[in-house]
Formats: structure tokens, sequence, C-alpha cells
């Protein structure tokens, strides 16, 4: 009976934990907070517990409201208020400008030199003249403008005219029509069906992924069952 009783809490806190996220809202990895970072990770655990509290299932379940309220009531007020946001999320720290690195925002930051010439490499920059300026994000992540003569050249600087770009939609994926993506591009079935007949492709069922840009023109990918030779 015991197992049974936590079979279904844990279901019961599954379903609670999805629609408490739904509450809190998506966010990335690199756009949580330090604060929606513990949050998260005290929501799970409490979860967690709920799904082996078989005398009271109900308290863990109004700690973990009580958590998603809070997380909520922070996101609120750091949207409505700036100096709010600042107190709660913190704000960014100039690491090194003008050749000049901040030793004291790094002591703030509690991160070496070691650990920013990392980063720095994980964002392509293996030599730090070529930075200009530095910042150390609230969310951890080191935002990196490079010096003029190192910056990328776009088409712009160039003048070179290129054409605009715009979304590819899915039109099958692993076998399955996504039809909502048809009639957003005002399309249909019978449409694709003769356009992947036109190609040698008799049976959606069979391809892997059918990409459509803005000038309705199709990409095929098929499924290959044997691995890549390297």
């Amino acid at each position: 009976m015991s197992i049974i009783k936590v079979i279904l809490a844990s279901f019961a806190s599954i379903v609670a934990l999805f629609f408490l996220c739904k509450l809190i809202g998506y966010r990335q990895m690199s756009q949580m907070s330090l604060f929606d970072y513990i949050n998260g990770i005290t929501i799970g655990s409490i979860a967690a517990e709920m799904a082996t509290e078989l005398e009271n299932p109900v308290y863990p379940l109004v700690a973990m409201i009580i958590y998603s309220i809070v997380g909520v009531a922070l996101s609120i007020g750091t949207d409505k208020w700036l100096g709010f946001s600042r107190f709660v999320n913190g704000y960014p720290l100039v690491l090194l400008d003008n050749d000049k690195l901040y030793y004291e925002n790094f002591k703030k930051a509690k991160i070496d030199i070691e650990e920013f010439q990392i980063q720095c490499r994980s964002s392509g920059y293996f030599d730090i003249n070529t930075i200009q300026t530095a910042l150390l994000e609230p969310n951890g992540t080191v935002s990196i403008l490079p010096k003029a003569p190192h910056k990328p050249a776009s088409p712009k600087d160039l003048n070179i005219k290129v054409p605009q770009e715009y979304m590819v939609f899915n039109l099958v994926l692993d076998g399955i029509m996504i039809v909502s993506n048809l009639k957003i591009l005002t399309l249909d079935e019978a449409w694709l069906i003769n356009q992947l007949k036109s190609q040698g492709y008799n049976d959606y069922h069979e391809l892997l992924l059918v990409t459509c840009n803005h000038k309705h023109e199709i990409t095929v990918y098929k499924r290959y069952k044997k691995d890549h030779a390297s």
C-alpha cells in the first residue's frame, strides 16, 4: 500500500512542479539569476520530498507554492523597479576596459584572472589584448566588446549588399507533418506531397526532416540508418 502512495505522490509532485514552472516562467540557465537558480533547486528538492512524504504530503506542496510565489513576486518587482532589480540581481561589473584590469571588481565577483581568461577563450578571444571592454553580467556570463581592428567585418563594413534572411519552417519532423507551419506559409498538405514527389519522395513518413523557406523552397533530409563513417 505504501508503494502505491509513493507512486501517487510522485505523480502529484511532478504535476505540481509542472504547473509551478509554468507559473514562474521559462528561462535558460544563462538567463537565471543566482536567486532563480537557488530557488529552482529548492523547489525541486521539496518536490522530491513530497514524493516520499506519505503522512502529510500537503506540507511540501504548500512550501513549493510559497517558494514559487516569492519567485514570481521578485520577478515582477525586478521588472518594475530598477533599483530593486539591481539589489536582487546585481549589476554588470567592468573587468577590463582600455587595457586596464579592474582588480577590485574581480574581488567583488569572486573570480580570478585565469577564470576570466577561460571565459574569454570560450568566446573566441585568446588574447585579452584584443579586447576593448569586458563586462561580467549579473547572470555570470562575460560580455566582450573587441577592439576595432579585431572586430569581425560585416557586409555593411565592406559595402556588400546581401539579401535579407528569413526564418525557415519545419514541415516534416521525424516523419510527422507539421500542419500548423504549413498554414503559416499559406500552404497545404497536397502542395507538400507534390513537392516531395517531384524530388522522388513518395512517403514523408520515411523522412527525418523537411524545411521550407519564405520562397517556398523545400530542403529534404532523409533518415539514414547507418552511422557516418569517419
